[in-house]
């Protein structure tokens, strides 16, 4: 594994490492080390959508293939806003989940800024009408997996 702070390249992307991520770019170099697959699929499944950087948080190992797999893209009808505390997308997405004793389901993933930076996230879904709800900031686009739990089972 490459050391935090590194600069490295693998099929038509390259990445920096620091202590907590690994921030992912196109690039015309290649190589393929430091970073394990399933980040740099994901990073490569995410960056086939749009933006400029992916930004993989390496204490969720175990997410990755999940999310590049299964992962999908999207597309409500509609974005409502419905803040909560700045910067805490996974503790407002899971209180209005669970006050919503059904309304909605919750998704996580990444969520991609207006600044062209896929970043960690999580949101709310409701089927129909298909809305997704955003506790935070509005994303240019979303890309993730719904959790099949209820939100009022513990």
């Amino acid at each position: 594994m490459a050391e935090p702070g590194g600069r490295h390249s693998f099929g038509g992307f390259s990445w920096t490492e620091t202590a907590r991520v690994w921030i992912v770019r196109s690039s015309e170099r290649s190589g393929r080390r430091g970073m394990p697959k399933a980040a740099k699929v994901l990073a490569m499944t995410l960056l086939q959508y749009g933006g400029k950087s992916v930004f993989v948080e390496k204490a969720e190992a175990r997410f990755w293939w999940m999310l590049a797999l299964q992962g999908r893209l999207f597309r409500p009808r509609r974005i409502v806003l419905r803040p909560g505390r700045a910067n805490q997308c996974h503790a407002n997405s899971l209180k209005l989940w669970r006050r919503g004793k059904g309304r909605y389901t919750i998704a996580t993933g990444y969520g991609l800024s207006e600044h062209g930076r896929w970043f960690r996230h999580t949101w709310l879904f409701r089927a129909r009408p298909r809305r997704l709800i955003e506790t935070t900031v509005k994303r240019v686009k979303y890309f993730g997996v719904t959790s099949a739990r209820r939100p009022y089972e513990s």
